[in-house]
């Protein structure tokens, strides 16, 4: 089984200016290379996941004002 960090990171709409912090996690491996497989744990209430992928540019949030981003 693969070696993998946990992480915070702090979002903000653009657009409304609603803020959380979703918890997501990569793998250690060595093997990995540039693009760790990217999981996200928790999403925070006002915000849910409209796209996932192991590669974390990849990822689209959206708000509960409409508004989408990349992670």
């Amino acid at each position: 089984m693969a070696l993998r960090a946990r992480y915070p990171l702090a979002l903000k709409c653009p657009k409304c200016g609603q803020a959380g912090t979703v918890m997501f996690s990569s793998d250690l491996a060595p093997s990995a290379g540039p693009h760790p497989d990217f999981v996200i744990h928790e999403i925070p209430p006002g915000f849910r996941v409209v796209k996932t992928s192991v590669y974390r540019p990849r990822n689209r949030i959206a708000c509960s004002c409409g508004e989408e981003f990349a992670l």
